[in-house]
């Protein structure tokens, strides 16, 4: 390979490091980082779809109706549709978090639902559930948590549920039939969540709820102990060949077996009334309060300046101060430049930082370092074993000894997280790979034009390397 004077282009590059660290410096200063969730507090939920036509803009419609500056992005799925919700920074109560995050979640459920009228036939189940079951199972959850007498609170129930009968024309979810029913709003809340978890999704439900469920009810006159276990194991073994999602309570039925004399009809009666059938499904829901972002983006802070402080001593003791001395100011231009260039994937891309990102920059922090590294203990080999005192000479010499490798190793780091920026769906994933990307380039870069032309700094004016 051609012998390249790198170290007397120095200058030159020095020069462009200092514009573009301290462009970055301006940019973070002014701009700043777009926050995720994680680090300025709010919901961040991910959803699964049955249905793998399900049109980013159709969904965006919908959750505009819970929070108008939420943003979705489409995840990668093996079957229907998957998309990542996050809404930053909700006006929210003080105190009041955790009923806000409740309210947040039921609405955007509700919007979900409307794909496939979930919340209509739930009301239909209410219709054709008789008004004696309906008042029992009331009873039974006690959602109101009367305290009284058996009698006094069947009574109370009666009454609920004979409101709830008459309640129903025109309504369209049982928060409306809450609403039509009781003027308080904690007691709407009370209601409407109660009569969810009476008619629950079939596609949602857990196989320890559905256990209970079945057991608690028993439509095959099971003995007791009854048991549903073997029932429910077909169903979850069902759903999981169709995508985690029973296309039908008929395809599901006829995939049931059931011990000889077991009445089916009993069973498919049971969901028919009893169930919804369920076409989404929320698969990760997290909520931060503004107070724990915070906090976490100080830990991230703190994180970062740990690693460089350890990368310091570290690199003191293996090598000399002056190395640790220019191997930091390495780091310190690489995270700065890289964060500067991240602010403006935030204006651009809508990338936004996140724990992926910082585990990302702590990569960048590792990977710059071994690129270094490399760089320095050859330079020390060669001070080790030189016959003149021409420092500046041999730094350029040992650049140019590890050049093809820093290039290939570079290279097909790049390479291969390109492949992951620009080919995966998945947006952890992409979150990850775009800062690693930038960190790449720019620590490639300081490996050659930032550290050793520090190196030879420190040893010009303030202590020789070489003795």
């Amino acid at each position: 390979m051609k012998h390249i004077e790198f170290m007397k282009q120095r200058q030159k590059f020095g020069l462009v490091s200092v514009v573009v660290f301290v462009t970055s410096l301006i940019i973070l200063s002014t701009i700043g980082l777009e926050k995720s969730v994680d680090f300025e507090g709010g919901t961040k939920l991910t959803v699964n779809f049955a249905e793998s036509d399900i049109a980013i803009g159709d969904l965006r419609d919908r959750v505009n109706q819970v929070d108008s500056k939420a943003t979705i992005v489409r995840m990668e799925a093996e079957s229907g549709s998957s998309f990542q919700i996050k809404i930053k920074n909700p006006t929210v109560e003080e105190g009041k978090e955790a009923e806000a995050s409740l309210a947040r979640l039921r609405g955007l459920e509700k919007g979900f639902g409307t794909f496939n009228n979930e919340e209509a036939e739930r009301i239909a189940l209410i219709q054709k559930t008789a008004e004696p079951v309906l008042a029992n199972r009331l009873l039974r959850d006690n959602p109101y948590n009367i305290v009284g007498t058996d009698d006094e609170k069947k009574a109370a129930y009666d009454a609920v549920a004979a409101k709830i009968k008459q309640s129903l024309d025109g309504v369209g979810d049982v928060e409306a039939l809450a609403a039509k029913i009781e003027t308080d709003a904690e007691r709407q809340g009370k209601l409407s969540q109660a009569l969810i978890l009476q008619y629950p999704a079939l596609n949602r439900t857990t196989n320890d709820l559905l256990n209970a469920l079945l057991t608690d009810a028993n439509p095959l006159n099971r003995a007791a102990p009854a048991s549903y276990g073997d029932v429910t194991a077909q169903i979850i073994d069902f759903r999981e060949k169709h995508g985690d999602f029973a296309p039908a309570f008929g395809e599901l039925s006829a995939a049931l077996t059931l011990p000889s004399g077991e009445d089916k009809a009993a069973l498919d009666s049971f969901f028919a009334n009893n169930f919804i059938l369920g076409h989404y499904k929320v698969v990760s829901n997290e909520t931060f309060s503004p107070s724990i972002a915070s906090e976490l983006l100080l830990d991230a802070i703190e994180a970062i300046i740990l690693a460089l402080i350890a990368i310091l001593i570290y690199i003191a003791v293996r090598f000399r101060l002056g190395y640790a001395v220019a191997s930091v100011v390495a780091l310190v231009h690489d995270v700065i430049i890289a964060l500067g260039a991240f602010a403006v994937a935030g204006l651009v891309l809508g990338s936004e930082l996140s724990n992926p990102v910082v585990a990302a920059f702590l990569t960048i922090v590792g990977y710059s370092l071994n690129d270094t590294i490399v760089v320095f203990d050859r330079i020390r080999e060669n001070l080790n074993t030189a016959k003149t005192d021409d420092v500046e000479s041999h730094m350029n010499k040992s650049i140019n000894q590890t050049l093809s490798r820093t290039i290939v190793t570079s290279l097909t780091t790049f390479f291969v997280v390109a492949v992951i920026y620009w080919g995966s769906n998945n947006a952890t994933l992409r979150d990850f790979a775009l800062p690693l990307l930038i960190g790449i380039v720019v620590g490639t870069y300081s490996s050659i034009f930032v550290a050793s032309p520090v190196l030879l700094l420190w040893h010009d004016r303030y202590k020789p390397i070489n003795k």
